[in-house]
C-alpha cells in the first residue's frame, strides 16, 4: 500500500509560521465556529485596490480544514465552491468564519464565510472535504504527528515546494 503523511509541517501558506511568503493567520476556536482576521495588502491584489480571489479562496478553505483539524476529523478539500458578494478591498479587514454542516461516513460538508468591518459578507464558500482514514483505523502517530493514508504520493516523498525549500531556493 502507497502511504501518504498528512503533517503540520509549519509551512503552510495560509497559517505556517515557517513560510517566508505565508500569511501567517492566527485562529481561533469559539466551541461552533472556527476564525481568523485577514487583512489583504498590495502583495494580495488581483485588480488595482481588489484582493485576489485565489487568496481569499484560500483563507476560506483554511478555516474549514483547520476546523477539522482541530476537531480530529482528518480529511482533505474534495470540492469547494465560493459565491462573491462584493470585492475584498486591499487594507480592508476581514473576519472569517468556518463550520461543519453535515457528517456523514467519510464525507464532511462545511460551510465559511468572510465579512467586512460593515458585518457585510464578502464570500460565502461552500465545501466537501473527504476524510483520509476510516474510523477504526488509528488516527495519527504520535511521535511524527502524521497520518498514514493511501494516496499518490510515496512513503518518504516531499512536495516540490518542500524540496525547493530545502535546496534554499525559496
Amino acid at each position: 500500500m502507497v502511504t501518504m503523511n498528512l503533517e503540520d509541517d509549519q509551512m503552510c501558506f495560509v497559517c505556517g509560521g515557517d513560510n517566508p511568503i505565508g500569511l501567517k493567520l492566527e485562529f481561533w476556536d469559539d466551541g461552533e465556529r472556527y476564525h481568523t482576521c485577514f487583512t489583504p495588502d498590495l502583495r494580495h491584489s488581483g485588480y488595482a485596490g481588489i484582493t485576489h480571489g485565489g487568496i481569499l479562496t484560500a483563507v476560506l478553505d483554511e478555516v474549514m480544514g483547520r476546523l477539522l483539524w482541530i476537531r480530529h476529523l482528518r480529511a482533505s478539500t474534495a470540492q469547494m465552491e465560493v459565491r462573491w458578494s462584493r470585492a475584498a478591498l486591499i487594507g480592508e479587514p476581514l473576519h472569517v468564519i468556518g463550520w461543519i454542516e453535515e457528517v456523514r461516513g467519510r464525507l464532511i460538508k462545511c460551510a465559511a464565510e468572510a465579512r467586512n468591518e460593515a458585518g457585510q459578507i464578502v464570500a460565502r464558500s461552500t465545501a466537501k472535504f473527504m476524510r483520509v482514514l476510516s474510523d477504526a483505523a488509528s488516527p495519527c502517530d504520535k511521535e511524527t504527528k502524521s497520518l498514514r493514508t493511501e494516496g499518490p504520493i510515496g512513503e518518504g516523498a516531499r512536495p516540490p515546494v518542500h524540496q525547493a525549500v530545502d535546496k534554499g531556493e525559496i
